[in-house]
């Protein structure tokens, strides 16, 4: 769902989110907000927009980020 979507981008450690940072990190913790505490309301054709047409895309590079950061060698051997 989009609340946990929103919720795991706020659990996301900060250089992860500034290595993929063409990702909208704010605006999808910020659509989490929204709906949880229905700020100023829900605008639900913006909520179905978002399904529609940024979380399908979203889903296919946060797959390949995950594969990425899975790869062997992609981890710090601090």
């Amino acid at each position: 769902s989009i609340e946990i979507i929103g919720e795991a981008t706020k659990q996301a450690p900060d250089d992860l989110k500034q290595k993929y940072g063409h990702l909208a990190w704010r605006a999808m913790a910020g659509m989490r907000d929204r709906l949880v505490h229905g700020y100023f309301g829900v605008d639900y054709d913006i909520v179905w927009d978002v399904v529609v047409n940024k979380v399908p895309a979203l889903h296919q590079e946060i797959k390949q980020i995950i594969e990425a950061e899975s790869a062997p060698g992609s981890f710090d051997s601090d």
